[in-house]
């Protein structure tokens, strides 16, 4: 039998905010294996709070969605 590895997602921060737990990520870009493994946690996670936060190079900051 062929093993399948368990599908993980780390987020780079969470905490909780008026007793809601969110989940914040932020990226330079985004891949193919980020997208599928965000749609799986927001499948399995539907009550958490996900926020992406993008970097803008041009403008040197960030832009939070």
């Amino acid at each position: 039998r062929k093993k399948i590895a368990p599908i993980k997602y780390i987020s780079d921060f969470t905490y909780t905010r008026n007793g809601q737990r969110v989940v914040m990520d932020t990226k330079g870009r985004t891949t193919d294996v980020y997208k599928l493994k965000l749609k799986f946690f927001l499948a399995c996670y539907p009550s958490f709070q996900f926020i992406e936060c993008y970097r803008d190079s041009k403008k040197n900051n960030f832009n939070i969605y």
